[in-house]
């Protein structure tokens, strides 16, 4: 059985957990790359890249001016950096994620899976929460987790959701999800959901 895998990651730059507004984090689900940046804005800005092909497997976010008034150019973008999220409790901002494959694709079935791993960023699980979403299957697939399944990632260690591969040549008809990060009220409390952890991932794992 051969496998291929397609880790993702979710670092935070160094920031002090006192500074909401120095946050700044990636999550990158292979060659995706998702987040808040200092430098970034909610619209499109310069460090917003267009979706360039990555084999078999793709996973992407879709962005278009009649969806949600896009004013870059129509389409997937593998880097979708937003401004910081205000440190205001329960503010939040939400990514939607597209992943689909290649016609050409030999593999059979798809687990996307989470857990936690060592890294030299510590993510901001004191501040805020990460929940990951099943929101839609792709055209024609019956089987999987439930539409709707979520995830909250910082209490949650580890997990999959195995799904059929999705061969099509338009992403917008394969699975969606969503990553949504929610500002959560000053540690005390709280830091135990970040208690001991170094870092955040996920894989995606193909088999055939």
């Amino acid at each position: 059985m051969h496998r291929v895998l397609f880790f993702v990651a979710l670092l935070a730059a160094a920031h002090s957990v006192a500074t909401a507004s120095a946050t700044d984090w990636r999550w990158q689900l292979n060659t995706l790359y998702l987040g808040t940046s200092s430098g970034s804005l909610d619209g499109y800005d310069a460090s917003d890249a267009v979706l360039a092909p990555a084999g078999s497997i793709n996973s992407a976010v879709y962005h278009s001016g009649s969806a949600d008034g896009w004013s870059g150019p129509n389409g997937f973008y593998s880097t979708d950096l937003r401004a910081p999220i205000p440190p205001t409790p329960g503010q939040s901002k939400t990514w939607t994620l597209y992943v689909w494959t290649d016609p050409s694709c030999a593999w059979d079935l798809t687990e996307l899976m989470w857990g936690y791993s060592s890294g030299t960023h510590f993510p901001a699980f004191d501040r805020m929460t990460y929940t990951l979403t099943y929101v839609r299957s792709a055209d024609g697939i019956t089987v999987g987790p439930a539409v709707g399944t979520s995830v909250l990632l910082n209490q949650q260690r580890q997990g999959t959701w195995s799904l059929p591969v999705y061969r099509t040549t338009d992403g917008r008809t394969g699975y969606v999800f969503t990553l949504t990060a929610t500002v959560i009220p000053e540690p005390s409390s709280l830091l135990a959901l970040a208690g001991g952890l170094i870092g955040l991932g996920s894989m995606l794992r193909r088999r055939r």
